[in-house]
């Protein structure tokens, strides 16, 4: 086997084909391959297997406390076995349970076939429960510490939602978020402030109302404003009192459906109105002010169910529309921001219509946390 001579040979440990625990019989410890390695090419020809390694690097390498999820408990006798026939000392093996997400895929088996079949973009997806996925999607580091010290070595399964992740990510991240606002492309409204500025002017607002360290950045006024289309048809009112975040309260004196199915509103500032208690609170951008038109990537879980059940077949739950793109006209200080940039970026004052709801875990209230990719 060592020779290379003898490919359709293994190497087994004997033990007794007789045993209660199935991982006790005659285990294959070594099998002959001449498929070059990645890193040794063809220099050896037969390699061990995941179970006869683990209790020799572990030893090798001076583990003294093992680790393991209890998925792996009937291959602990073998795993002591080994460590028997090669004279070396037991090792502390503790278990612990496997965590899972709900509509989330962990198998590497089957992460690797939404890479090969071109379902995501690679290993560093958004979608993906990698490292790299997790971390491009928005996720700090000091989120997955926290969240892995806070479950503890329980031995009991669960299925986690994914909710509790982004709770500890929001709370950290929040106090350092700049925030930015946007208006969908998709049926923009316009209202014209029939006292506003004439010409665009600039006033300074802070970054984040929770962090002042975060500085200021320019905050455009305009009489012609862009108004997203879900607050112009569901807040916006002709009458009604609004508030246009970070500038003061506004009265809509028109309000006028145009053939695309946007509006087109007029309205008045009142500038010595200061009771913002009893209105609405909506976003708005300046229009011709250099604005930036963004690409928005909101994205659903890979898969339709919380679990896949062991008499499913895995392709038939596979989330065939798991990302959805739409442009959007943003501040146009974002521009200044450098890549993987956490920030804050409001669209919509209006929680979406509870039939607009429908897919399954799509995170369809547009206040969310963002990453420029």
């Amino acid at each position: 086997m060592l020779l290379g001579e003898c490919k359709e040979y293994c190497l087994r440990a004997k033990i007794g084909m007789q045993n209660n625990n199935g991982c006790m019989r005659d285990p294959v410890i070594a099998r002959a391959s001449d498929v070059p390695h990645h890193r040794v090419g063809t220099k050896y020809k037969v390699y061990p297997t995941y179970d006869f390694a683990c209790p020799v690097v572990d030893s090798v390498e001076g583990v003294t406390h093992v680790l393991r999820t209890n998925e792996y408990a009937d291959r602990i006798p073998q795993y002591m076995w080994m460590l028997d026939a090669l004279g070396w000392k037991r090792l502390e093996i503790y278990e612990y349970s496997r965590l899972n997400f709900e509509y989330t895929v962990l198998s590497k088996r089957k992460l690797n076939w939404f890479v090969n079949e071109n379902k995501v973009e690679g290993w560093n997806d958004p979608r993906f429960p990698t490292l790299r996925g997790v971390l491009r999607k928005g996720v700090r580091v000091e989120t997955l510490i926290e969240f892995m010290l806070e479950q503890g070595p329980s031995k009991r399964a669960n299925l986690m939602e994914w909710e509790k992740l982004w709770a500890i990510n929001k709370r950290i991240i929040d106090p350092v978020c700049p925030r930015y606002s946007a208006v969908s492309v998709n049926k923009a409204s316009r209202l014209h402030v029939v006292n506003g500025p004439e010409k665009p002017e600039a006033v300074s607002v802070d970054m984040s109302k929770l962090n002042k360290n975060l500085g200021q950045r320019p905050l455009w006024k305009s009489n012609n404003l862009l108004i997203e289309f879900d607050d112009a048809e569901n807040i916006l009112k002709v009458g009604e009192r609004v508030t246009l975040m970070n500038w003061g309260n506004f009265k809509i004196l028109t309000k006028e459906v145009q053939p695309d199915g946007s509006y087109n509103m007029t309205g008045e500032y009142l500038p010595e109105d200061l009771d913002f208690k009893t209105t609405k609170k909506i976003t708005w951008l300046a229009d011709n002010t250099n604005l930036q038109i963004v690409n928005l990537m909101e994205y659903d879980h890979l898969i339709k169910t919380k679990k896949i059940e062991e008499d499913v077949k895995f392709e038939d739950v596979v989330n065939v529309n798991s990302k959805f793109i739409s442009q959007a006209y943003a501040d146009s200080g974002i521009r200044q921001l450098e890549e993987s940039t956490i920030l804050f970026m409001q669209i919509a004052s209006f929680s979406l219509r509870e039939e607009d709801t429908t897919v399954s875990t799509r995170s369809l209230k547009m206040e969310t946390i963002s990453t420029l990719i």
